[in-house]
């Protein structure tokens, strides 16, 4: 179970490094890296499964290359905003969205 308390959090273990940040009504996904050995094995795709469902909301995440776009595209990422292009035309930076309803807790 991941920590969705508001402020900064590590998880980190032998496969995967990630650093995110709780705000009041959304989650900033600031780094996710998979160690090089393991790319490609389904584990990155396996965290982030987990963390979609387990965050109580939205997740924010900026793409700084085109590659991994298709990535959280598939995972259900909507683009929320075009930073730049590359010569081809292609996004290169890009800010990604998945949206969950914001329920505060009125308690």
């Amino acid at each position: 179970m991941m920590d969705f308390s508001f402020g900064v959090h590590y998880v980190k273990n032998s496969w995967i490094s990630v650093r995110y940040v709780v705000g009041e009504c959304y989650v900033t996904l600031d780094s996710i890296e998979v160690i090089p050995e393991v790319r490609g094995c389904g584990i990155g795709t396996r965290f982030m499964r987990q963390f979609m469902e387990e965050s109580p909301y939205s997740i924010i995440l900026v793409i700084l290359y085109s590659r991994p776009l298709n990535f959280y595209y598939r995972l259900g990422f909507k683009i929320k905003s075009v930073d730049a292009f590359d010569n081809e035309g292609n996004i290169s930076s890009a800010t990604l969205i998945y949206e969950k309803e914001c329920v505060k807790d009125e308690s």
